[in-house]
């Protein structure tokens, strides 16, 4: 029976401030489908033991586990790398491109569940995590060797991610340019928090104590060519690949530190931008504001002045029936008073009275 080679592989799990990161988990027991092929289910549990091992077991769709690898906890640096080490293991012998722990293959949605048990995504979605690998190795990894490979391998990996960043921020940039709308901005604005999330954490490994080689500064160029003196050898073919990775290391420092310039010119650009959208959205509120003022008061002038006339109008037509009334009535005792055929009607009646008040003392006195 052949025995199974072991193998070593250093995660980094995201960290804003150098200490413990592994004795502060968040959670033990994660469950999940990490099948990535639609209608077959690779269901999976992913369990954190008190000793920082990790046992990974397989679940059926009767709710059974069944034990499939353990990830034994090797060192840990406050840096945020941890090592673990595994025996090579396939989930189906026939098929050796499924589920794995290989010498080239750790698989990735295992790696972003193990970073889930100890750190949030705050910055940005967990998908985008992707480029930041596993590192694999056949031998173990000295975490507290300067410029280990682990950390020059994770270092390398967030160059990448910083670069791929900047292309999607140029296009959102050209978006702007474009058209000036708000979710653009918005949009802009996310770009340009999610880079500034990755350099929080970026600084982590990058100001580690053990990255004596990819920094930028006099006193880390001073260090590095007297480690580089040092570590000079009689054969100029070793001393060349030294020369190199040296110069490759202080080159991905410069990369690092431009691009992280650049999502902070981007950051005055965005709020430059927002402020003079916001500045041009407060002129335009302001300027229906006084039309619409305007408009209004000059209607309600309107209206006051109408409902005046109209209201002097009543006044008058009121005024006008109250001395026709008047009038009226004074023409009418005047052509009373005035009238002949009443006065001779008056006089008539008054003879008559007369002579029958007379009639009727005649009598009497008889």
């Amino acid at each position: 029976m052949n025995t199974k080679k072991k193998y070593y592989a250093v995660l980094w799990i995201p960290t804003k401030t150098h200490e413990q990161v592994i004795e502060h988990s968040i959670q033990t027991t994660i469950t999940r489908n990490i099948s990535d092929i639609e209608g077959v289910d690779l269901n999976i549990e992913v369990a954190l033991q008190q000793d920082y091992n990790i046992d990974i077991s397989i679940l059926d769709k009767s709710g059974g586990k069944e034990f499939f690898i353990r990830l034994t906890h090797e060192y840990h640096s406050r840096n945020g790398l941890i090592e673990y080490s595994y025996y090579e293991k396939y989930y189906d012998e026939n098929n050796p491109k499924g589920f794995r722990f290989t010498s080239d293959t750790f698989p990735e949605a295992v790696y972003h569940i193990i970073k889930e048990f100890y750190h949030k995504h705050e910055f940005h979605d967990e998908e985008n995590d992707t480029s930041l690998s596993p590192f694999i190795c056949d031998q173990p990894i000295d975490l507290k060797e300067n410029d280990n490979l682990a950390l020059k391998h994770y270092l390398e990996r967030y160059e990448k991610a910083l670069t791929d960043l900047v292309k999607f921020t140029q296009k959102a940039r050209e978006c702007i340019t474009k058209k000036h709308k708000v979710k653009n901005y918005y949009s802009f604005g996310k770009l340009i928090l999610k880079a500034k999330g990755y350099e929080v954490y970026l600084n982590a490994l990058y100001g580690s104590i053990y990255n004596t080689k990819c920094k930028l500064g006099i006193c880390s160029r001073e260090s590095s060519n007297s480690n580089q003196n040092e570590q000079s050898t009689e054969d100029p073919q070793t001393d060349q690949e030294q020369s190199d990775n040296l110069k490759d290391m202080r080159r991905r420092a410069f990369n690092i530190e431009n691009l992280i310039n650049y999502f902070n010119a981007c950051g005055q650009e965005y709020n430059i931008n927002v402020q003079q959208h916001n500045l041009m959205e407060q002129i335009r509120n302001t300027w229906y504001a006084l039309v619409i003022t305007f408009a209004s008061t000059i209607f309600s002038i309107g209206i006051t002045i109408y409902y005046a006339f109209r209201s002097t109008d009543d006044l008058q037509i009121a005024k006008d029936e109250v001395t026709n009334t008047i009038e009226t009535k004074i023409d009418s005792v005047k052509n009373w008073i005035n009238s002949p055929s009443k006065a001779q009607t008056d006089g008539v009646k008054s003879d008559k009275t007369v002579k029958q008040t007379n009639q009727s003392v005649e009598k009497k006195s008889k």
